[in-house]
């Protein structure tokens, strides 16, 4: 069964496998244990590699590249005026903890990379999959590309290693991070996540309950300006 829709289902047409993997992460993202659930993106991955370990079905270059520049633009776009918004309002802690999380990161999955002898595909995968960083699995992969020293093959071979690291270790990173953000660190700071994150959504303007499924419309922000000089009022922009 597995080999007839391999042949003739979706090697033909990649895009059916496509879809389907993105509707089913989208349910593996709805199944919640207690205070933890997958969400889409985590659902997604998961969906891949099960049905990626199934179906031999490959995704063109170009396709893949537009796609994954699609994810890193709808991200900016649907953060920039909250990431703006909270750098105004207490922009040097954000600044500060945006440093010590990203050199964290970078250390401890170095230092494992070396300890365990990983070249330089799977420690890419690990470093970004480990903070849950998809952007890293593009310039990893760039910069292997400009690697000297390496073959074709070689090069091939390195660039796959850098999305098997990241879809070994983004699940874990992601759960990991939900029970540290959910349950640990409440307590250590002696916080109500629940009140804190609808005060902090209520002040961003955030969109509906399920992120997954929020709008993506903005109202229009309006700005007013004082005219501090009188002879000016009235006066249009040509006078």
């Amino acid at each position: 069964m597995i080999d007839f829709l391999n042949r003739n289902v979706f090697q033909p047409h990649p895009e059916l496998l496509v879809f389907i993997t993105v509707a089913l992460g989208f349910l593996f993202g709805k199944l919640r244990y207690r205070t933890l659930a997958l969400g889409a993106v985590t659902g997604c991955l998961v969906a891949g590699l099960l049905l990626g370990a199934q179906f031999e079905v490959t995704i063109d270059a170009t396709v893949k590249n537009l796609f994954f520049t699609m994810s890193l633009f709808a991200l900016g776009y649907k953060v920039g005026p909250q990431f703006f918004r909270g750098l105004k309002k207490d922009g040097l802690p954000q600044v500060v903890n945006a440093v010590v999380v990203c050199v964290t990161g970078l250390l401890v999955s170095w230092g494992f990379a070396a300890m365990l002898g990983y070249g330089p595909g799977l420690s890419a995968g690990l470093l970004g999959g480990a903070l849950t960083q998809s952007a890293v699995i593009g310039v990893a992969q760039d910069a292997i590309g400009n690697l000297p020293g390496l073959s074709a093959a070689q090069t091939k071979n390195e660039e796959n290693l850098v999305a098997i690291g990241y879809a070994v270790t983004y699940p874990l990173g992601t759960i990991l991070c939900a029970l540290l953000l959910a349950n640990v660190l409440p307590k250590l700071y002696k916080r109500d996540l629940a009140a804190e994150s609808a005060r902090l959504a209520e002040e961003l303007d955030a969109p509906g309950d399920d992120p997954d499924l929020s709008e993506g419309y903005y109202e229009v922000v309006l700005r007013a300006y004082r005219v501090e000089r009188p002879d000016l009022a009235g006066r249009t922009i040509d006078d």
